[in-house]
């Protein structure tokens, strides 16, 4: 994916693969397969991973992808309340990735609202 995916550390920052390398000097691989993907923002104001822009752009995606907006992932936590990944690590603490990837996900912040939606964010199915 020409270096571009970057997955969420621990500390809720997102990193390539090489970056997660020298983050993690041990056991680096595994962090990265549970670590939560980075999401960026496409024209159609919908957020994809790398793999998803990709599949959705073919040969251009690459450059697209580059120049794209990372999206402001949401996702509702145990207590009802929507938090971004930051948010979600500062609620969460060291189980915010566990708990990410069990979290209903909502629309990204920058994204489009769905059509026929409401005022209040939708769960991504």
């Amino acid at each position: 994916m020409q270096g571009l995916v970057r997955r969420y550390a621990k500390d809720a920052t997102a990193y390539t693969a090489e970056e997660f390398e020298k983050y993690y000097p041990t056991g680096w691989l595994k962090e990265w397969d549970t670590a939560p993907q980075e999401k960026r923002l496409a024209s159609d104001k919908k957020a994809y991973t790398a793999s998803q822009f990709s599949r959705h752009f073919g040969s251009a995606w690459a450059a697209k992808y580059r120049t794209s907006q990372e999206a402001t992932q949401r996702r509702l936590a145990e207590d009802g309340k929507t938090y971004s990944v930051k948010d979600f690590q500062g609620y969460y603490h060291d189980q915010w990735q566990s708990k990410w990837s069990n979290a209903p996900e909502l629309a990204c912040a920058e994204c489009a609202p769905y059509i026929g939606g409401s005022s209040l964010a939708e769960v991504v199915v």
